[in-house]
């Protein structure tokens, strides 16, 4: 099975009233990895924010 585009699954399912397994597999997998992705990027946030915290509660500390 080849690899489709996000754009390509997306007019696909579209374009019929029902999907076909394929297209549903397609689908599923595209949702998996922008899951994936997104999980990803709150984890990063999520980080950087903590560390922000952390380090400006440092720096006030350091001059007070």
């Amino acid at each position: 099975m080849t690899e489709a585009t996000p754009e390509a699954i997306l007019a696909a399912a579209q374009a019929r009233t029902t999907a076909q397994p394929a297209e549903i597999t397609a689908l599923q997998s595209e949702l998996a990895d922008v899951s994936t992705r997104l999980k990803a990027l709150q984890d990063t946030t999520a980080r950087d924010r903590a560390t922000a915290f952390v380090d400006g509660r440092s720096a006030r500390a350091g001059s007070a």
